[in-house]
């Protein structure tokens, strides 16, 4: 890459005129990435202020906000903390169960392949099952308690077991079960959580 591509590249973002959002979008975002890539061994700061202008056009033509996200987690995070101290009787239930959560490309599916390589595993994929579960507590059951939780983890195996089969371990790889993961302890307690983190680099 030479010294005059960098410069017309940065030339262009300068110089550039957009007729909608979506042009800006198309003009700017892969010179944007291009300089991220180019200056990530010359200069981290440089390559990150890029990376970032890069992504903040990409989400300024995304319909999805950030708020509706975290008004969900609040929600989650009020709701587990009403059941913090709650524990099932069966500590067993959930056994079974692997759960791979973790942000999107992170490696869970790459993780997942390497579990079910055991012939004991059964590799299930990115299952629903226990947001749907949870995303039913509030119009379904009048209160979180023990009742409640067995509830949720009675639930979620009479979907999984089936498909498990004659295996003796499924794999639920469902990355944004993150969120969950306070609700999957206490209603599936003996399950195995792994969660992929990786750094933004």
């Amino acid at each position: 890459i030479s010294l005059n591509l960098l410069e017309t590249a940065k030339n262009l973002i300068k110089n550039s005129s957009y007729i909608s959002h979506m042009d800006k979008f198309n003009k700017l975002v892969p010179i944007y990435f291009f300089l991220a890539y180019y200056y990530e061994k010359e200069n981290q700061k440089i390559s990150e202020d890029y990376y970032i202008k890069a992504n903040q056009e990409i989400f300024n033509i995304q319909r999805i906000r950030m708020i509706a996200f975290q008004k969900i987690f609040k929600k989650q995070i009020d709701a587990y903390e009403s059941i913090e101290k709650i524990d099932i009787k069966d500590q067993t239930k959930g056994k079974e169960n692997i759960f791979i959560v973790g942000l999107p490309r992170s490696g869970t599916t790459l993780l997942e392949s390497a579990i079910s390589a055991n012939k004991q595993v059964f590799a299930g994929g990115e299952m629903k099952a226990f947001n749907t579960l949870y995303n039913r507590i509030s119009s379904e059951y009048e209160s979180l308690d023990e009742g409640t939780l067995n509830k949720i983890g009675q639930a979620y195996l009479e979907v999984m077991n089936p498909i498990r089969g004659e295996f003796d371990f499924i794999v639920d790889k469902m990355p944004m079960n993150f969120t969950h993961i306070g609700f999957i302890l206490k209603s599936l307690p003996s399950s195995k959580i792994i969660l992929a983190l990786r750094n933004p680099w």
